[in-house]
């Protein structure tokens, strides 16, 4: 964390903008994301600027810092978070607002939806496979009021446990079928789940419908796509100031794929 005294020098030295550059990029050196830096800078910003003897110069220096960390400003500008390849934790998951939540399991499990049929019953019978897609596209509700209907829930627990029943006696790879079944269910639950209102609850589920997506795709490693996906959604969510009541619609991801999915992932 940078402390309030150090930036104070750094935006009155003559050199404020190369000053303030060394700092954020120790930052990041350090493994600190743009996003952690720039909540330290802008909790403090107010008592910097009025830092005795601050020039022009030192808030137009801290102004640019900050956008090149939001990335509002041009590419060249931008400062890049260090490679992250792992799933979010579940500290990260409670930092997002509650429907970003809700929004972000349904992502993970429009992601493996496909692996029920790959890994598990290639000739599954299409009343085996409606429910999957049904429990998605209710996931992914912008409609905050909506309520699932249980019969949805119980198809899901049904299905779920027929899945790895099927997996136990045959010694088959179908458990992977089954986390991503559990996933499906786990985003359904999470987007009922909304009027209890038991945050610890709901982050954990969220971590849980994670975890399954991971585990249900880990011969594709798909760990950086979902890790993408929450990047992005944490910055909108900062970016447009989201609040626990602000629905989230599945188009705010953009294409499942842009650069194509994994090689030998299922249509």
């Amino acid at each position: 964390m940078i402390e309030l005294d150090i930036l104070r020098s750094a935006a009155l030295s003559d050199q404020p903008w190369a000053r303030l550059d060394e700092l954020v990029r120790s930052e990041l050196t350090s493994g600190r994301s743009t996003r952690q830096i720039f909540k330290n800078i802008i909790g403090i910003v107010r008592e910097i600027d009025d830092t005795p003897g601050l020039t022009e110069d030192g808030r137009d220096a801290i102004g640019d810092t900050l956008d090149g960390l939001t990335g509002m400003c041009h590419r060249e500008c931008r400062y890049q978070d260090p490679p992250n390849l792992t799933a979010p934790s579940e500290d990260e998951i409670a930092e997002l607002p509650r429907w970003a939540r809700v929004a972000f399991a349904a992502r993970c499990a429009r992601r493996v939806l496909p692996m029920f049929e790959l890994k598990i019953w290639p000739t599954a019978k299409y009343g085996q496979i409606v429910p999957l897609e049904f429990g998605v596209r209710f996931a992914e509700s912008g409609v905050i009021e909506e309520v699932p209907p249980q019969a949805l829930m119980q198809t899901l627990v049904t299905l779920s446990d027929a899945t790895l029943n099927t997996a136990l006696k045959s010694h088959s790879p179908a458990l992977d079928s089954h986390q991503a079944i559990g996933c499906v269910g786990l985003a359904v639950q999470l987007r009922s789940e909304i009027a209890v209102r038991d945050t610890h609850e709901q982050i954990r589920i969220c971590f849980d419908a994670v975890s399954a997506a991971v585990h249900s795709s880990s011969s594709f490693e798909i760990t950086p796509y979902i890790r993408r996906d929450f990047d992005h959604i944490e910055k909108y969510a900062d970016w447009h100031r989201w609040t626990d009541d602000t629905p989230v619609p599945p188009e705010v991801f953009g294409p499942l794929w842009p650069e194509g999915p994994p090689k030998g992932w299922p249509a």
